[in-house]
């Protein structure tokens, strides 16, 4: 059936946070998600999630694993907000004029194949070629590393796995540490680092979500 075992190897490394419903709980309970690494055929790691009660007494019930798995698929020419790709750009001090040429031929949103084909005919102009070439693969990185994963908004966490999405993971998502943050203005956020490996290198990455059925993908460097 090509079903692939996403715990086959191990089930480890831990991070827990507030569950984000605590309701139906007696009093000086919390109910509790906890994030697992998960290395299944292949030593291939992704993201999964565990439902817990963490009683007044100390005594913490896993919720029974989940019979079923979702596991969100990414449109490889999904599109790119023009705007939050130059943020990130800047943030990482990569946006120069040689950036700026080649998205400026592009609209407010774009797909990768459009980046990649902008980014060709940038490389043909003399003044371009070398600025082009030295940021070329940093741009496709920055454009393939940063995404969105979609769930059903029935689906419930522990059925939720973040499994490698791009190349740049295809090795394995690695160790997440949730954190939960509350804005000044009450709303709640998960923020999560990891690591993401291809096999070869390794890259610091977040995730974040407010509901864990949305998820942002993001890199740290």
């Amino acid at each position: 059936t090509m079903e692939y075992s996403i715990e086959a190897a191990a089930l480890f490394n831990p991070s827990i946070v507030p569950h984000p419903d605590q309701s139906g709980l007696e009093p000086g309970s919390v109910r509790v998600l906890m994030s697992l690494r998960a290395t299944g055929e292949g030593h291939i790691s992704s993201i999964v999630f565990r439902r817990a009660i963490l009683s007044r007494s100390g005594i913490i019930t896993f919720a029974p694993p989940p019979r079923y798995a979702y596991a969100a698929r990414l449109e490889r020419d999904r599109d790119i907000h023009k705007s939050v790709f130059e943020r990130r750009l800047r943030d990482r001090h990569l946006y120069g004029e040689d950036v700026a040429v080649v998205l400026n031929q592009l609209g407010d949103s774009f797909t990768l194949s459009q980046l990649e084909a902008a980014l060709n005919r940038a490389a043909v102009s003399p003044e371009l070629t070398a600025g082009v070439r030295r940021l070329s693969s940093q741009l496709i990185w920055m454009a393939l590393a940063n995404y969105e994963l979609d769930y059903p908004q029935d689906c419930h966490p522990e059925e939720i796995v973040l499994f490698p999405a791009t190349r740049y993971e295809s090795r394995g998502m690695e160790d997440t540490r949730l954190v939960r943050f509350v804005e000044e203005d009450g709303a709640i956020r998960y923020y999560g680092t990891y690591t993401a490996y291809d096999g070869q290198r390794i890259y610091p990455m977040l995730l974040e979500t407010a509901d864990f059925h949305t998820f942002h993908i993001a890199t740290l460097w």
